[in-house]
């Protein structure tokens, strides 16, 4: 889109939002363009998940645009639960379960759309609790506002429309029966604004949603099947604080604040919604359940108003034994080891896969393909390189004829090198 000063994406497989504005920090974008010395070249790719970043700086920089969402998302957790409660201390558990959530840490690292997703859930579900507090027009045009920018981030994220509805009900005013139709204009306006060629690009674009929408369908070698239990899982043992905590604010509700149930309500409406939704499709990831995580913390807040100072420091302990979870490991990662011993090689030619280590190819002549068994090792290749993020999704049992024949492979030459620890297992066979 930068180089070639065309604002259509011509990819709609995600929103447009997210790209729009990492094109805004793009060394050679608007924002940064006219500072003299600065250049983006794009990354040189070997094939899936195996690229060499030209300028890394750039690419430093368009994680820290993740990392700012991130870092908004905790903001905005915050705000939600000050709105909520009348004491200082429930916000701030609420935000510290959002800043060391292991799941929220690890892709706020990421130069992806899903945490800015994550953002526009949390204002979309802030803005609920507005409309329901207030019921002016403001709050419904914004909170429509917040749907439909939340959908130019992930299109599923547009359920985030339900607190809204569930708001308006639940507000009892009949002026809702006008203000919420405006919402949903606003919503598809500021959806159109920042997708526009979701509308001037329409043939395109429907494909790309439909072949999205075929994926997550049919599956993803590695990532479908059991996708409710996946999920269950994945809270219960990644994010067991935040899901246990929200538990425990949803009692404290139900018992000691029945007050508050409206509000109780409506933040629950959409994790349950939403969870409902993706657990219908047979694709399944981390990225894909963690948007119920900003509602599911406020709703701990509730605890903390009432029992104080204990549920407080509960909270804290358990967020110091769990804390370590969410940091990035330290030292060089898998990658970087496999690529310097391979470096270390003298000239060879060597077979990678998808998520391999990037190879020299001005050392070494590097083969590449998206699956090591997708053909026979080509004559003259001394190296093969398998990664544990293509191979380890067909050990698991449910691809039984692709493991037996990573099995062979493996079976069938002498493995020289093996790196562990930060990152997938990288294994170095050497062919005789």
């Amino acid at each position: 889109m930068v180089a070639n000063g065309d604002p259509n994406p011509h990819f709609f497989n995600y929103p447009s939002l997210f790209l729009y504005l990492n094109a805004l920090v793009h060394f050679d974008g608007p924002l940064l363009g006219w500072i003299p010395g600065l250049a983006e070249s794009a990354p040189v790719t070997a094939t899936t998940g195996v690229s060499f970043a030209q300028t890394p700086a750039a690419i430093t920089v368009h994680r820290l645009l993740t990392v700012v969402f991130g870092l908004a998302v905790v903001v905005v957790g915050w705000a939600t639960a000050r709105r909520l409660t009348t004491a200082a201390l429930p916000p701030v558990v609420t935000a510290a379960l959002l800043a060391l959530s292991p799941t929220l840490v690890a892709h706020s690292t990421l130069v992806t759309p899903d945490m800015l997703a994550v953002l526009f859930v949390g204002l979309g579900v802030l803005c609920a609790v507005w409309v329901h507090q207030s019921g002016s027009w403001w709050s419904y045009l914004v909170a429509g506002a917040m749907v439909g920018l939340a959908a130019s981030a992930k299109y599923t994220a547009v359920l985030v429309a339900v607190p809204l509805v569930v708001a308006a009900a639940l507000a009892g005013r009949r002026a809702a029966l006008l203000r919420l139709p405006a919402a949903g204009g606003v919503a598809l306006a500021a959806f159109l604004a920042t997708t526009p060629f979701a509308l001037l690009d329409r043939e395109e674009f429907l494909a790309d949603v439909e072949f999205e929408r075929r994926h997550y369908a049919t599956g993803h070698d590695g990532m479908e099947g059991d996708t409710l239990g996946f999920y269950a899982d994945w809270l219960v043992g990644r994010e067991g604080v935040v899901a246990l905590a929200a538990v425990a604010g949803l009692v404290a509700v139900a018992l000691l604040m029945r007050e508050k149930w409206r509000i109780a309500a409506i933040l629950l409406a959409f994790p349950v919604v939403y969870s409902a939704s993706v657990s219908m499709q047979v694709v399944r990831n981390d990225r894909t359940i963690m948007l119920i995580l900003p509602p599911l913390a406020v709703l701990a807040a509730f605890l903390v108003e009432r029992v104080r100072w204990p549920a407080a420091v509960a909270a804290a302990v358990a967020l110091a034994v769990t804390a370590p979870a969410a940091l990035p490991q330290r030292g060089p990662t898998t990658w970087t080891s496999a690529r310097e011993w391979l470096n270390q090689r003298p000239a060879s030619t060597v077979l990678i896969e998808s998520y391999s280590p990037y190879v020299d190819p001005e050392r070494h002549e590097v083969l590449d393909r998206v699956r090591l068994i997708d053909g026979p090792v080509p004559p003259g290749t001394d190296y093969v390189v398998a990664s544990e993020g293509m191979y380890g999704r067909y050990l698991t049992g449910d691809h039984p004829e692709e493991e037996r024949a990573y099995r062979s492979l493996f079976a069938r030459w002498p493995e020289v090198a093996r790196f562990t620890g930060n990152g997938p297992t990288i294994v170095v066979l050497r062919v005789p």
